[in-house]
């Protein structure tokens, strides 16, 4: 009788134990039928729309068959078959990281233990995107140093910067006068570039206002978009996706053009992915500047050289010709003082070496 209560008491405090834990625990005997939920694991099933009481004594496969396919249901029916624990990770719908471990149990069924770690999940996630991001943004940089003109600045900004911050499509403008310019564009049909080649610094465009303004116009997601240029919805379901991002191409003070970009439907632009795009904007504007130093320089040589080269060819070719009439002078000069016209006076002959030493 006391060996009875003894045991009562302890397997209360066992079961106390078990719900006071954070973590999901649940016990199904050997054919997945549910045995013991706690009270993390009967919060879980309330959250998912599922009713914890009814699921007791059912099959776990019939009461979550959204769980088949998944690591979870591999680990648990490897412990229960083989009688092992297994212990495995998965992410879940909407966005909820599970570490899961199953531990076989003395009667021949299973229990299964699982923790949220999403927190953890989304920091390291987090960072593992912050270093991407910083390689890929050094990686472009790179290949920005490299390049020397405006073309090729332009083209690594589509090819390399666009996915670098995920944007599936994306346009560099140039400013000319009180017009932009798409020079290089990426993920746009052929009729919606015809459409928007050039248009006005003073329209009602994203790119416009952020080179008017000469502020980023960052617009976070679908909904923002849309309540701000309620105008161009239809043209933003052509192009597809939500969020887009403007960004001016600003040096000391001087707007060179704009880098536009548009995000897949349903993504974020979140406050480190804005100061992403800003810095990668400042990349590109920089380069284009100094490619545009060089080609003016590169310019202002050829042209020097141009000048040279005329300057060679003029002075060869009056050299050409003044050499032909000199050499005759000199020639009729010798002869004069050779006398083969007579005799020549002493004043006569220091005229002629005048002639000559001026011939030469």
């Amino acid at each position: 009788m006391s060996t009875t209560k003894e045991e009562a008491q302890t397997g209360l405090a066992v079961q106390q134990a078990l719900d006071a834990m954070s973590d999901v625990y649940v016990v199904y005997d050997s054919e997945y039928r549910f045995v013991y939920q706690n009270r993390a694991q009967r919060e879980a099933m309330l959250r998912a729309g599922l009713d914890p009481d009814a699921a007791m004594g059912k099959n776990l496969w019939e009461v979550m068959p959204f769980l088949i396919g998944t690591k979870g249901e591999a680990g648990t029916r490897k412990a229960m078959t083989e009688r092992v624990i297994t212990e495995w990770e998965e992410t879940y719908p909407p966005d909820i990281r599970l570490h899961g471990r199953a531990f076989p149990t003395s009667d021949g069924g299973v229990a299964v233990v699982a923790r949220n770690i999403s927190d953890q999940w989304k920091a390291e996630q987090r960072h593992q995107a912050a270093e991407e991001r910083m390689r890929a943004l050094q990686e472009t940089t790179a290949a920005l140093a490299s390049a020397l003109t405006v073309d090729k600045i332009v083209g690594i900004i589509v090819s390399k910067g666009l996915e670098t911050v995920g944007a599936h499509a994306g346009s560099v403008t140039i400013l000319e006068g009180d017009e932009l310019h798409i020079v290089a564009s990426k993920g746009y049909d052929p009729e919606f570039i015809t459409q928007y080649n050039r248009f006005k610094v003073s329209d009602d465009l994203p790119l416009s206002v952020a080179v008017r303004t000469g502020e980023p116009v960052i617009l976070t997601s679908t909904e923002m978009r849309d309540q701000r240029f309620p105008h161009l919805v239809e043209a933003r379901r052509r192009v597809g996706g939500g969020a887009a991002a403007a960004i001016p191409l600003v040096i000391d003070g001087r707007i060179l053009g704009g880098l536009g970009m548009n995000f897949p439907d349903g993504q974020i632009i979140e406050p480190e992915d804005a100061e992403f795009i800003k810095t990668l904007a400042q990349q590109c504007a920089q380069a284009m500047d100094r490619a545009r130093l060089f080609e003016a320089e590169q310019a202002a040589r050829a042209l020097a050289e141009e000048a040279n080269k005329a300057k060679t060819n003029f002075l060869t070719t009056m050299s050409h010709e003044l050499r032909t009439p000199l050499n005759a002078i000199g020639g009729y000069a010798d002869l004069l003082q050779a006398g083969i016209r007579g005799p020549m006076t002493d004043e006569q002959l220091i005229d002629l070496e005048r002639i000559k030493r001026s011939q030469r």
